[in-house]
């Protein structure tokens, strides 16, 4: 496919360069120039940064750190008041630790056949979330969208987290990702490129990318003792020039030591091997045999089906456009601002299974034509700047009452006495010569007192109006009442709690929602690639390990085994290996596997498909939480048939252990599979202990029984105290 502009009447120059071209007068396919790639990521990099600085939210940017850095209203007078109120900055950081103190409950869904898998893991997420602080990085992204009006989430795996590697989120600022080629619906994975910008140590990136240790240039070099000029000139400096200035590239601290930009660029490329050879694609390491390097055919070679003909010949057909993609999971294209680190074409392959841009984008106030978010920041800048000059003209009026501003006589009195007296000090003695001039006459206030008389309205408009002001317009009120709703209500119901919040929050958290769900597809497809079953065993113990880890392929949960069949049992595939290195099955069957490089990474795709990861409405902040509880509780009351396990689960109980029932089947124990089983199992147990009691000649339930009128459920269940200190959840009106 030639992209080269010029070469067709469209204009494609914004298109990644092919990775092969044919040089016709030699009649041979060439790679692309490391220069012509690194020119198209330079381009493409401007490109995006234009697009940003035409977003409106833009220019909030700068302000929004601003506010939050203490950057912002600073005055360089210092004999005038300096005094800021902050409002919006402790109304920002409300806002987030409400929004952000969340408890993410995974539901990975699946059909029956996949039960041991879908459990492993909905129990994977939940203990990798506790070992790697997940929230704290969805509190690090939530407060650039609150700040600056755009944040982002990117999941990688970090083989040295912790020195036993395991999958991370990475926070990202509204100037970090940078979209090229965004379809109408402004979503990035629908993007041609998109380029994730990370502010690394320059000796850890040489350590990354040792061949290129040479061309690798630091953005920011340091020299000695040039540390804290750069610190206080960048303090001191206009926010417009030391953030988006010539060669800026993002609002950040300065450092001492020398730093590199480098940029992953994620490119939706298409194109196709036509080179007549097939392709060995490998990811950035260069490293052949990793879970991201694949053989690439060429269009019109001979490939087999995967059917066995008569004779025990393999049937073959024609390589069409679609079987030869070279980057079937996207091209990644690595580069700094001095060189790219991967120029060959057989080693840009995107190490992602999902084929998908790692990143989520996070906006606390979006517009569905706009691309960032606007900050909340922004909605209360202006009446804080109002509520700053009205504290500082309050200040100032204050100061001059104590020393006002005056007029002296040049001839009576020295002009270096009058600048260093100060009347606020206590005890002041000044000698004058009351011979030449009287001490009123020496000395005449320029403004009369009146002036200095302060207006108790404004003082009023400062401390109270304003703020409450401030809080309105940033939606304070309503993150208030969703720090209430976790608590348990004693009168009230989560439903007026909920009620209370108003619009305004619930919309903010679903739009988390929204990026909680596609980081949780996104983790599931990273949990099927790195987390091996020793590392499972290590997080979730025995449970962690399925049948699909003791496979033709150990270690991983991607099965290389049929499914299980009507009767539950799982029937294998019998393999041999033939001399091409390629797995088949005994001669008599019709099927065999693909190439193991090929074949891994599609049959992840097509089995990580059935598991959907859904986030319930409301569930990060336990909107529902208290409501679900107590009608939980209620439903145990009337005898629903809802177990001890199940309750135990919704209210965090710890070590409660399994629910392990008889399988007729083995004849041995295995763990419920359902809530029915669990029930039974509780009403054998409960039987036995009454059995035991009755032996020991304990009684059983004595006469009476429940006591008081029926529950109608007219109403939402809500938590009362009853006399003697006992309580009871009520959904009666009676």
């Amino acid at each position: 496919m030639n992209r080269h502009p010029g070469h067709s009447p469209i204009d494609t120059a914004y298109l990644c360069p092919a990775p092969f071209e044919l040089n016709h007068s030699r009649q041979e396919w060439l790679p692309c120039s490391p220069d012509e790639i690194f020119a198209w990521s330079q381009q493409m990099l401007s490109d995006a940064r234009s697009y940003l600085r035409l977003q409106p939210a833009y220019k909030y940017i700068p302000d929004g750190f601003d506010i939050i850095n203490g950057d912002f209203a600073v005055t360089d007078v210092q004999s005038l008041s300096s005094v800021k109120t902050e409002s919006t900055v402790r109304n920002y950081r409300e806002i987030v630790a409400a929004q952000t103190n969340l408890r993410i409950i995974p539901s990975f869904k699946s059909s029956e056949i996949y039960r041991e898998q879908n459990q492993i893991l909905n129990k994977g997420f939940m203990a990798w979330q506790n070992m790697t602080f997940a929230d704290r990085r969805v509190r690090a992204a939530w407060q650039y969208a609150c700040a600056t009006g755009t944040g982002y989430l990117g999941p990688r795996y970090d083989p040295k987290y912790r020195r036993k590697g395991d999958i991370v989120w990475d926070a990202y600022g509204p100037l970090d990702v940078l979209p090229l080629g965004l379809a109408p619906d402004l979503q990035i994975q629908t993007a041609y490129a998109v380029a994730m910008r990370k502010k690394m140590p320059i000796h850890q990136v040489w350590r990354m990318f040792p061949l290129q240790r040479d061309n690798i240039k630091a953005n920011r070099v340091n020299t000695l003792g040039k540390g804290m000029v750069i610190a206080q000139a960048v303090k001191f400096a206009s926010a417009v020039l030391k953030r988006f200035g010539q060669g800026a590239r993002q609002p950040e601290e300065a450092s001492t030591w020398d730093t590199v930009d480098v940029y992953y660029i994620y490119v939706d490329d298409d194109s196709v091997n036509e080179t007549g050879s097939p392709r060995q694609i490998m990811g950035p390491d260069g490293i052949w045999g990793t879970s991201w390097s694949y053989t690439v055919p060429f269009v019109g070679q001979e490939i087999e089906t995967g059917r066995v003909l008569q004779g025990g010949r393999p049937e073959k057909r024609t390589a069409h456009r679609e079987d030869c993609m070279l980057y079937p999971n996207r091209r990644l294209i690595i580069a700094t601002d001095s060189c790219i680190v991967n120029p060959a074409p057989e080693h840009q392959s995107s190490y992602r299974w999902d084929g998908m841009v790692p990143c989520v984008q996070m906006r606390c106030d979006d517009q569905a034509w706009n691309f960032l978010g606007m900050p909340v920041t922004r909605y209360g800048q202006s009446l804080e700047k109002l509520a700053i000059e009205l504290w500082r003209g309050l200040g100032d009026q204050m100061n001059l009452s104590l020393n006002p501003s005056a007029f002296y006589d040049r001839g009576s009195s020295a002009q270096s006495m009058l600048q260093t007296t100060n009347p606020r000090m206590p005890g002041l003695r000044v000698g004058l010569d009351m011979t030449l001039n009287n001490a009123a006459g020496q000395f005449v206030p320029m403004l009369p007192r009146d002036w200095y008389r302060v207006d108790p309205a404004i003082a009023e408009v400062a401390a109270k109006i304003l703020p409450a002001m401030m809080k309105e317009q940033m939606g304070v009120a309503d993150v208030t009442a969703l720090a209430r709703a976790r608590q348990t209500p004693a009168g009230d119901s989560t439903e007026k709690l909920l009620e209370a919040m108003g619009p305004l929050v619930k919309d903010e958290s679903r739009n988390m929602e929204a990026a909680i769900r596609d980081l949780g597809e996104m983790w599931k497809s990273d949990w099927f690639q790195f987390a091996t079953a020793a590392r499972r065993m290590q997080m979730l113990g025995p449970d962690g390990v399925t049948e699909e880890d003791f496979d033709f392929e150990p270690g991983t949960l991607v099965p290389l085994t049929r499914m299980k069949d009507s009767d539950g049992k799982v029937v294998t595939l019998d393999m041999t290996q033939d001399p091409e290195g390629m797995w088949r099955q005994e001669q008599g069957t019709n099927n065999y596997l693909q190439p193991m490089a090929v074949a891994q990474f599609e049959r992840a795709r097509w089995h990580k498909g059935n598991f959907n990861f859904e986030v319930t409405p409301y569930s990060l902040n336990e909107f529902n939480s208290t409501t679900r509880k107590l009608f939980m509780l209620q439903l145990m009351k009337v005898q629903f048939p809802l177990s001890w396990w199940t309750l135990a689960e919704t209210f965090d109980i710890k070590n409660f252990g399994p629910c392990m029932v008889p399988d007729p089947e083995t004849g041995g124990m295995r763990e419920a599979r359902n809530e029915i089983e669990k029930w039974i199992a509780q009403l054998e147990i409960q039987a036995r202990v009454q059995g035991a009691l009755q032996g020991q000649g304990g009684g059983g339930k004595g006469k009476g029984g429940n006591r008081g009128r029926p529950e109608t459920f007219s109403r939402a269940p809500k938590l009362e105290q009853k006399p003697g200190g006992d309580s009871t959840v009520r959904t009666s009106a009676h």
